[in-house]
């Protein structure tokens, strides 16, 4: 139940750098449980996280939302459930919306909005049945006035609300206004705001559905999930994860005119990804054209899956993790960035010959963008990525690949560049402060500050420079 409450610096082959706890009390005391799902604020001044932890304010058994100053370290709590599911940022850094569970149990959810400066919560009121397992926030528009949210009734709808007037719109309609009756699961915002992209099944089949394009000011419906020639994707077609894997991922370009989605059809380009696992698609919604991602260099499409995807700042490429013979590899899932103009893949899990590594990435672990496009963070298991580096546990590290050099830096490390000593808990969730200057992700390693942890944690290291070598 909720209860109130950079340019120019050089990195690699391991980051150096001061590393900050961030799950920790005011005076620096360490969280004695549990954080994890950290984001950073917009404008970079906080960090918001849940955790369990007692000494930080939390009733014992609860898990907390809090927030962290990174300038002051003041720490604030701001709610208390059973489970929280999302969190997100106002685009303003002035409010944080998420999902938590509104009993003593983790459903039903409720969504909510927590005022960063009044330090006021209040839920949303976005039409959810008694009987149902509740709502979930999904994501805020481009301005922050409005914000996608999850009812989880008996079939799925995506609606829209004011969290300052409480109004409320159904945007999983036909053009006609009519609902779509097979059930509506995630969505995301075009840019502008003007529109929204919403994850949907076809009526009395579950196992097939579409991505639509909903206007917010004509109520027009369209498919984005379509071949170039308009026909419709003969199989499921969902919207890639956000960062906390749940809803509201980026699927968006940058300027708004395409957009990514995974689709197992057969029928969308020729030849046909594997009809029983998904490829990773680009619809360019002005052309019609439309592009698979998870290919070779050469177009051989890849004969498995596709993960996690993030579009790099200016629209021209994509980070992705993917699956079945984009590279010649025993360990399935990798990460790679596409060129989109070129249709070049180019691995990102790979040692410094070249080859790929000796282990797997995390397949939902999206892949982070630096703010300026040079560089991306993935989460790998392999130990042969960065010499010297080597701990011999395969668990997951978090890298930095220069796009311009090929070189790998290990960023999950202590101040002085030494790897995590843990063999334990995978390093994840990694994302860039907006200056591009340091790095947020969770882990459970206990040798990343003075101060020491004995839980999964937060941490916060700020890059300066690479050992000398």
């Amino acid at each position: 139940m909720i209860r109130a409450g950079t340019t120019g610096r050089v990195i690699g082959p391991s980051a150096l750098g001061p590393v900050a706890l961030v799950s920790s009390a005011s005076d620096g005391t360490p969280a004695n449980g549990q954080s994890d799902l950290p984001v950073v604020s917009p404008d970079g001044t906080m960090v918001a996280f849940v955790a369990m932890a007692p000494n930080l304010g939390a009733t014992p058994g609860e898990r907390a939302l809090f927030v962290k100053d990174l300038a002051t370290g003041q720490l604030r709590l701001f709610a208390q459930a059973e489970a929280f599911l999302t969190l997100i940022w106002s685009p303003d850094s002035t409010r944080v919306a998420f999902s938590a569970s509104t009993t003593d149990h983790e459903y039903p959810l409720g969504a909510f909005v927590a005022n960063v400066a009044s330090g006021d919560v209040t839920q949303l009121d976005v039409g959810a049945p008694a009987s149902s397992d509740g709502a979930a926030a999904i994501g805020w528009s481009p301005d922050g006035t409005r914000l996608a949210v999850h009812v989880l009734d008996a079939t799925g709808v995506i609606r829209v609300v004011n969290p300052t007037t409480g109004a409320l719109t159904d945007v999983s309609t036909a053009s006609d206004g009519s609902p779509l009756t097979g059930g509506c699961y995630d969505a995301s915002w075009r840019p502008d705001g003007e529109a929204i992209a919403i994850e949907c099944s076809l009526p009395g089949q579950p196992n097939l559905g579409e991505v639509y394009v909903k206007d917010l000011t004509t109520g027009a419906l369209t498919i984005a999930s379509s071949g170039s020639d308009g026909t419709a994707a003969n199989g499921r077609s969902t919207l890639p994860p956000s960062l906390q894997g749940a809803y509201g991922g980026a699927s968006w370009s940058p300027d708004g005119t395409r957009l990514m989605f995974n689709s197992n059809a057969t029928n969308l380009l020729a030849p046909a990804a594997s009809a029983n696992h998904a490829g990773l698609y680009v619809k360019d919604l002005t052309t019609g054209a439309l592009q698979l991602v998870t290919s070779t260099s050469s177009g051989r499409p890849g004969d498995e899956g596709a993960g996690a995807a993030a579009w790099s700042p200016d629209g021209t490429q994509i980070a992705f993790t993917g699956n079945g013979g984009l590279v010649d590899t025993q360990y399935d899932w990798q990460a790679f960035v596409k060129t989109l103009s070129t249709g070049q893949l180019t691995l990102l899990n790979r040692r410094p010959d070249g080859a790929p590594g000796n282990a797997w990435c995390e397949p939902g672990a999206i892949p982070a963008w630096s703010p300026d496009g040079s560089e991306v963070m993935f989460q790998s298991e392999s130990t042969d990525l960065v010499p010297g580096l080597m701990n011999g546990v395969a668990q997951g590290q978090l890298y930095v690949a220069d796009l311009s050099d090929g070189s790998i830096t290990d960023v999950s490390t202590t101040a002085d560049g030494l790897p995590e000593d843990t063999a334990t808990d995978e390093s994840m969730m990694g994302q860039w402060t907006p200056d591009g200057n340091h790095v947020v992700w969770v882990s459970g390693a206990q040798n990343l500050t003075p101060v020491g942890t004995d839980s999964q944690s937060v941490f916060l290291k700020t890059i300066t420079s690479s050992p000398t070598t």
